[in-house]
């Protein structure tokens, strides 16, 4: 039986790195009761879009949560939001884990009135937010939403949220790579058997579900070698489902290559000087795995 070199692998070069896309779709919402610690109410932001930029005000909707038994009272949401970009995912975490959520940051944008909120009950405000009062500047990125809310001029909740200010160059989009893992179930064994292969490779077998999950998606598919190991191994012996699978793997034109061995440790390879890693050889006759370009 002829060697069976896995066609169209390449190597894993890629970046898989995700586009830097800070947008909130959401509200983030903060039960931190204060001075009213006898009530129990929550705020959230929401933005009715996703980005807004300059000469443009942006619609956002407070929502109000009373969990407690009693009603709380009208009360006031005050919006503020920060000026500098929220240029990094610590940038962002930062902005919606802050203590100081009572403190109105940054500038100050609007205030709404917010109605009586009966008890168990949740009450939604909409609000046209001036987006000249921020002063966000000339930088493509996000910014920080807050609200308050205050009761009797004290704060009962706040909540925080964001947007994508589109102002200046947005930077430019990165691609990003899917890898999808085509592996057996574990095993203390080196090599499948016959019977094995014949169940991964079957109608319902893992490993045909896996590739079937690959066709017609733009994924990366990561090969575990000991599939290819066990049918060069097998010979003529190999199931014809199995074959069946390979001869699909090979056609498809996903870009894919070869996990280590074993989960062999990649990085120990490197350190201990190795110029490729390390690949499996079944016998003496038949040519070990290698990658290779398409």
């Amino acid at each position: 039986m002829p060697t069976l070199p896995l066609r169209r692998i390449a190597m894993p070069v890629f970046a898989a790195l995700v586009a830097f896309v800070l947008i909130v779709a959401g509200s983030a919402t903060s039960h931190l009761p204060r001075a009213h610690a006898d009530e129990n109410a929550s705020v959230g932001l929401t933005p009715a879009a996703l980005s807004a930029g300059p000469g443009e005000n942006l619609s956002v909707t407070v929502t109000v949560t009373n969990t407690s038994t009693q009603s709380l009272p009208t009360a006031e949401a005050v919006i503020t939001a920060g000026s500098a970009p929220l240029s990094t995912i610590a940038d962002l975490d930062s902005w919606f884990a802050a203590e100081d959520q009572f403190t109105q940051p940054g500038r100050f944008l609007a205030s709404v009135e917010v109605p009586e909120v009966p008890a168990g009950k949740t009450v939604d405000v909409l609000v046209e937010l001036p987006l000249a009062s921020g002063r966000f500047g000339g930088l493509w990125g996000a910014r920080g939403l807050a609200v308050d809310y205050v009761i009797d001029n004290d704060s009962a909740a706040a909540g925080r949220s964001s947007f994508v200010w589109t102002a200046g160059l947005a930077p430019e989009k990165t691609a990003f790579a899917g890898i999808l893992p085509l592996v057996p179930s574990p095993s203390t064994s080196g090599l499948l058997t016959a019977a094995e292969l014949t169940e991964l490779t079957g109608p319902s077998g893992i490993l045909t579900r896996q590739l079937a999950i690959a066709q017609g998606r733009s994924v990366t598919m990561a090969v575990d070698p000991r599939i290819l190991s066990s049918i060069e191994a097998l010979g003529e012996n190999a199931p014809e489902g199995a074959l069946s699978w390979l001869s699909l793997l090979r056609s498809m034109p996903n870009e894919s290559f070869l996990l280590a061995y074993a989960d062999a440790d990649i990085s120990a390879q490197a350190q201990a000087g190795a110029g490729s890693l390390l690949i499996p050889s079944t016998t003496d006759v038949i040519t070990p795995l290698v990658l290779s370009d398409s």
